[in-house]
């Protein structure tokens, strides 16, 4: 199990890289194949939020803010970074009064203080 948990998460890795370099339909594919063959919760939903970042990436926020409220519910939002991308979809999506209140949870957390992601959000509001 542990070797086939280590190659999702390379092969996760690959599909985050194709989303950088803005190759959104080699990440769709590949977190499609992780969400059909991975096994445990956490892979599955390292691929619902790779899906969600492609989605977001290409304008089509609704369907990002979707999936990762999804997942953000599943793990009672704990992850800090889902969480991140989620207010920056709410922003970039014009929806502003749900993006401030989740910058409330997202403050709390001492390892967002003073973090590139909160002067990245923190910009998004002017």
């Amino acid at each position: 199990m542990l070797e086939s948990e280590s190659i999702i998460r390379r092969v996760a890795e690959i599909g985050a890289l194709a989303c950088e370099l803005g190759q959104f339909n080699d990440a769709e594919i590949v977190f499609n194949g992780i969400s059909a063959f991975a096994e445990s919760p956490e892979a599955k939903t390292a691929a619902q939020l790779g899906m969600a970042s492609v989605k977001i990436s290409l304008g089509d926020f609704e369907p990002g803010i979707q999936l990762l409220s999804k997942e953000l519910e599943a793990m009672g939002d704990d992850n800090m970074e889902a969480l991140a991308i989620l207010i920056f979809a709410l922003y970039s999506n014009g929806q502003y009064k749900e993006a401030e209140s989740l910058m409330l949870k997202i403050k709390e957390n001492p390892a967002f203080k003073g973090s590139i992601a909160e002067e990245a959000l923190l910009s998004m509001r002017n």
